[in-house]
C-alpha cells in the first residue's frame, strides 16, 4: 500500500514538472470555442497569433520547461507570429521563479516584436505579478477574461492579420511539435 501511495506521488510530481502546452485553434462554426490543434486538426489557428494553454499549473519546478517549450514553438514558426497568447487558466498562483520566468519571456519576444497577451488570469496570479514588478513588463492592457476576448483584442488590433496566412511549422518541425506538446494519457481538448 505504501509503495502505491509513493509511487502515485511521484507520478504526479513528474507530470506536474512537464506540463502538457497545448497550441490552440478556433473550433469552425463555433463561437469562442478553442481548442488543441493536435488533438483537433481541424481547429483553425488564427493568422499572425499562436495560442498557447498551459494545462498544468506553473510553477518553479515546471516554469524552465514551460518557457522552454513555448521559446522553442516560437521559433519554428514561419513566418514569426505577431503575438502569442498564453492561457493561464491552470495556475490557481505563481511563486517567484515563475513570475520571473514569465517577466523574462515577455521581455525577450517584445524585444523580437513579438506581442505577449495572456488571459484566464485569476486574482492570486495577477496579485503576484504585480507584487514582483511583472506586471510591469506585461502590462494590465495584455490581460483579458477569455481566449475570445483576446482573440478579439487582437484582431482589432491587428485587422490585416485576419486576412494573412497563420504562421506555420515546417514538416519536421510540426511533428516535433506535436510531439513535445502530447501528454500520452492525457484527456485535453
Amino acid at each position: 500500500m505504501m509503495l502505491a501511495v509513493l509511487l502515485s506521488v511521484i507520478m504526479v510530481i513528474y507530470r506536474a514538472s512537464r506540463p502538457y502546452i497545448a497550441i490552440l485553434g478556433k473550433l469552425p462554426g463555433a463561437r469562442g470555442t478553442y481548442g488543441d490543434i493536435g488533438r483537433h486538426p481541424e481547429n483553425v489557428t488564427i493568422p499572425g497569433l499562436v495560442i498557447f494553454r498551459l494545462d498544468a499549473p506553473l510553477y518553479f519546478f515546471n516554469s524552465s520547461v514551460a518557457d522552454k517549450q513555448i521559446r522553442d514553438n516560437v521559433k519554428k514558426m514561419v513566418p514569426p507570429p505577431q503575438a502569442i497568447l498564453i492561457d493561464l487558466g491552470a495556475s490557481a498562483d505563481l511563486d517567484i521563479v515563475s513570475s520571473d520566468m514569465l517577466n523574462e519571456l515577455v521581455g525577450d519576444l517584445r524585444a523580437d516584436g513579438i506581442e505577449v497577451l495572456f488571459c484566464q488570469v485569476r486574482g492570486a496570479v495577477r496579485d503576484r505579478l504585480r507584487k514582483t514588478g511583472a506586471m510591469d513588463t506585461i502590462g494590465e492592457n495584455s490581460i483579458f477574461l477569455s481566449v475570445d476576448a483576446a482573440v478579439e483584442e487582437f484582431s482589432a488590433r491587428h485587422p490585416q492579420s485576419v486576412s494573412a496566412d497563420p504562421p506555420e511549422l515546417d514538416e519536421p518541425a510540426a511533428a516535433q511539435v506535436t510531439e513535445a506538446t502530447q501528454a500520452p494519457d492525457s484527456n485535453n481538448q
